[in-house]
């Protein structure tokens, strides 16, 4: 058997499927490559969501791994399928509902995302970000869903795709209205040119308590820098000039409360010798700074 569509890492086990073959890459690499793009935005508390069957576990499980070894920590991680109870996906939204973390990843399928979605909506929780694996993060049936606001500026990653020599023509002879893919080309570009311009528009035209970023803030418009409108999502804001960390018991060490530090506790850090961290355990609270660098 050979298939263009199965990406499950559990296919590439030899001794069970021996006779098995694709020509597409394995989950295996989507969901590290899915681990890379959240450090990436230096995401490093963040929420999981997988559909409940081997494409979505194997997946999942892969990309916590991976999310791990790159200093994000995981706040939840839940599954659920369209065929299972209701009463699933009721407890899921109260567990987003009442998360710190901003942002979600999402390995499933167009079929479990539009009724996470949906519920979503219903229920008025906004202010999420999505990071998708391909099954569904360019369904075109989304965009006609309930629930799509939600999913604006979902990010992931597809299979590249390829030219073929000689095939757009060939298909043009045939009949070009039965393959419009190509012809709606032009189109994205036009709309991809003026989505960019709106973004610039608004960073230009913000005004300062009402912008994206942290405490409503704007930003410069002498200096945009790339990936300026990504939300943030941890678990502790950085501490200011003269407090300190003190970890929250039972927490990841990302989590963590800041305070306010004594005349001597202050000397000690101008003089070098202060380790900046209450409560933490040496060479830990360096995982945490890691991910806030951009690579």
């Amino acid at each position: 058997m050979i298939s263009h569509f199965a990406t499950c890492a559990c296919l590439s086990n030899r001794k069970q499927y021996p006779t098995f073959f694709r020509t597409i890459s394995s989950d295996y690499y989507q969901s590290r490559a899915l681990a890379k793009l959240v450090r990436v935005f230096s995401w490093n508390w963040i929420g999981a969501i997988a559909v409940n069957n081997y494409y979505g576990h194997n997946g999942m499980n892969e990309f916590i791994q991976s999310a791990k070894e790159y200093g994000v920590y995981i706040e939840y991680s839940e599954s659920f399928s369209s065929s299972g109870p209701p009463e699933n996906l009721q407890r899921i939204i109260t567990i987003i509902k009442h998360a710190t973390s901003r942002v979600i990843v999402a390995f499933m399928t167009h079929r479990e995302i539009k009724l996470l979605a949906a519920e979503l909506y219903k229920q008025n929780i906004t202010g999420l970000q999505f990071v998708g694996s391909d099954a569904w993060i360019t369904d075109h049936s989304l965009t006609d869903s309930e629930g799509h606001s939600i999913l604006k500026g979902s990010l992931g990653f597809v299979a590249s795709r390829a030219e073929i020599p000689g095939l757009e023509e060939h298909l043009r002879q045939l009949h070009p209205s039965q393959f419009p893919h190509k012809l709606r080309f032009t189109n994205n570009v036009y709309k991809s040119v003026y989505a960019a311009a709106h973004a610039l528009d608004n960073l230009i035209k913000c005004e300062d308590g009402k912008g994206p970023f942290a405490s409503g803030s704007c930003a410069d418009p002498k200096h945009i820098q790339p990936w300026q409108e990504a939300p943030v999502s941890v678990c502790s804001e950085p501490c200011l000039q003269g407090t300190r960390k003190v970890l929250q018991k039972g927490r990841p060490v990302c989590c963590y409360d800041c305070v306010v530090v004594g005349d001597g506790q202050r000397r000690l850090q101008e003089g070098g010798s202060g380790d900046g961290v209450l409560g933490s355990v040496p060479g830990r609270e360096s995982n945490c700074a890691q991910v806030f660098q951009f690579h």
